[in-house]
């Protein structure tokens, strides 16, 4: 099984978050040109989006199941039973290892992701583009 692809976005018509394929049409609506294609089994809705609201799909999930995607604020411990901490999903290219990372950084010898799927727990508790704190 290939790695799953998506993204999400807010839909400039409704402001509620839509996923599937991100992609640039040729044509502009509500002042935008992208768009999420929804994927419903045979159907597909072609909504119109927000660009600044475009987060793609990190291929990992959190402890609840939900997909967590860059933007997303979360929950985190480790397995030595540390207080929850918090931070955000951002992707990250300035060392040269293009790769999705939890701002603030976490001090581990891996990526804080990885390290955190492995020997704790993360949960989503919002995203940067939605109001209110967290």
């Amino acid at each position: 099984m290939g790695r799953e692809i998506l993204f999400k976005a807010k839909c400039v018509e409704t402001g509620k978050w839509v996923e599937g394929f991100y992609y640039k049409s040729p044509f502009e609506r509500h002042g935008t040109t992208s768009r999420i294609i929804e994927l419903y089994g045979n159907e597909n809705q072609k909504r119109y989006v927000d660009p600044k609201t475009v987060c793609q799909y990190i291929g990992i999930d959190d402890n609840d199941g939900n997909k967590i995607f860059e933007g997303d604020k979360i929950k985190y411990n480790d397995s030595y039973g540390q207080e929850f901490s918090f931070g955000e999903i951002e992707y990250q290219n300035e060392t040269g290892y293009p790769a999705f990372e939890i701002e603030p950084r976490i001090d581990c010898d891996s990526n804080g992701i990885s390290y955190i799927m492995v020997e704790g727990c993360i949960k989503i508790t919002g995203n940067i583009h939605d109001d209110g704190e967290v």
